[in-house]
């Protein structure tokens, strides 16, 4: 200790955090040449010796005090795969990537992975790439690529009789699935893998699915059932001390809880995410759940912190590299800038999530965002517009069997409907909203109940919004 504070004093180390201390650069540069006068073998060494102690620990349950680490798992396994190491830059690629999947960008990771993967591998190494190579695609937006890889991978760990890749794989499968609006699919995936998780006692897994099964159930409006599966996520996720899996099961939980209509409940749930999510140094988490309480705050009428926080994860969603996330928050931003009458801006903000969900083939962000920008094109007299853009909208999430967002914008048609003077259709939309929410059993303080409010509202006062 006394020597490393020396150094400390001394200018030659710099500490990092508490427990962590790093070369300054010019150090390093130094160290690097005076290497290089024992000749190219000394450094091809050096980096050897580099890579195998990065490549022998554990990541993948990595907090803050290993995030830290993540430059140099990248850096050895960059020049692994410059030397044609692959002992090296494979397993140093996926410990890359479980530090990447946390903090990003996720675009790095999947460059990593593709460029081991050119390489020759055992087959069970290789699947664990593709494994990391379909999720990696995914969250780069280039989801209809993704399939090919993840099938691959679950062959091959089958027939090596692999079940946590098996596991892992078909977990992945079913987050494609989800993506790719087959929702009948996601859950016999995750239900399978669920049964691997518990069968081989992986609580990190189990977690994944469980979490994956209650976004299923949410996709569909079976809130209940959601509800039911982010609980026992949460449970799993605070027993074997998943802290980042404990935020997603917290945030997901606090989704389902706005969308019931529960919104104090929800406020706490986003609240806690975000503070457990910073805790285990997860910002695809963090913003995911500052997304959520944004709007959240501004269906409370808190504009002011509805903003920051829609900034904050708009800030995150491009730093990661994540487009799915960023779509939504530009969606939000858009509902709050058009309640502050700000409509050119909401328009803007309500296309740009629109470009980044057909980019992405997202069927479900799609049709969402056209219920929005619709209703917008309505209130604002562009009748026409209106229809184009809530005919599509209706037309997906039919498709993708979304029951709670389809009735949002059934609502969003009637309101259109009264709007241009056509009573019965708007009575009809308003008919088949209500009977949708009756089966999801929202509240009337849900973002669907207060909808329905509005469009009965208009209907029964019998006055239009010209």
């Amino acid at each position: 200790t006394d020597v490393i504070h020396s150094l400390v004093d001394k200018s030659l180390i710099r500490q990092v955090s508490e427990d962590r201390f790093d070369l300054l650069e010019s150090l390093r540069e130094y160290a690097s040449e005076h290497l290089r006068t024992y000749g190219p073998d000394a450094i091809v060494q050096a980096e050897r010796r580099h890579g195998s102690y990065f490549v022998g620990r554990s990541f993948e349950n990595a907090g803050l005090d290993t995030l830290v680490d993540v430059g140099n798992v990248v850096a050895s396994c960059r020049r692994a795969i410059a030397r044609g190491d692959p002992r090296i830059s494979a397993p140093a690629a996926i410990n890359a990537w479980e530090l990447l999947q946390m903090r990003g960008p996720y675009g790095l990771g999947l460059e990593l992975v593709q460029a081991v993967s050119q390489m020759e591998l055992p087959p069970l190494v290789r699947a664990k790439l593709q494994t990391i190579e379909g999720r990696a695609l995914l969250m780069c937006g280039q989801g209809g690529r993704a399939r090919e890889p993840l099938v691959s991978a679950f062959s091959v760990a089958k027939t090596a009789g692999d079940r946590d890749l098996m596991g892992r794989a078909l977990a992945a499968l079913g987050e494609f699935d989800v993506f790719d609006a087959r929702m009948d699919d996601a859950k016999v995936d995750y239900e399978q893998a669920l049964e691997i998780a518990r069968a081989i006692g992986h609580a990190a897994l189990e977690c994944v699915t469980l979490n994956g099964l209650g976004i299923v159930n949410n996709n569909l409006g079976l809130l209940v059932e959601a509800r039911v599966n982010f609980e026992s996520a949460l449970t799993v996720a605070r027993r074997n001390g998943q802290l980042r899996w404990e935020s997603a099961a917290v945030g997901n939980l606090g989704l389902v809880l706005a969308r019931i209509g529960l919104a104090d409940d929800a406020l706490k749930m986003f609240a806690l995410a975000v503070d457990t999510a910073l805790r285990a140094g997860d910002r695809l988490w963090e913003g995911n759940m500052l997304c959520n309480l944004g709007l959240l705050l501004h269906e409370r009428s808190d504009e002011i912190g509805a903003s920051a926080n829609l900034e904050r994860a708009l800030v995150i969603s491009r730093e990661l590299g994540y487009p799915w996330l960023e779509s939504v928050v530009l969606c939000n931003l858009g509902i709050v800038r058009e309640a502050r009458q700000e409509f050119d801006s909401a328009r803007d903000a309500y296309e740009a999530a629109l470009v980044i969900a057909r980019q992405r083939d997202d069927r479900r962000g799609e049709g969402q965002f056209l219920g929005y920008l619709g209703l917008l094109h309505a209130r604002c007299g562009r009748i026409d517009a209106a229809r184009s853009c809530l005919d599509r909208g209706e037309q997906l999430l039919r498709d993708v069997r979304d029951r709670v967002s389809l009735a949002i914008v059934l609502c969003a048609r009637a309101e259109a409907e009264f709007v241009e003077g056509d009573a019965d259709l708007a009575a009809k939309s308003l008919h088949e909203a209500l009977g949708l929410a009756e089966d999801s059993g929202v509240e009337p303080t849900s973002e669907l109940g207060m909808s329905i409010e509005r469009a009965k509202g208009l209907l029964l006062a019998g006055t239009s919004l010209k």
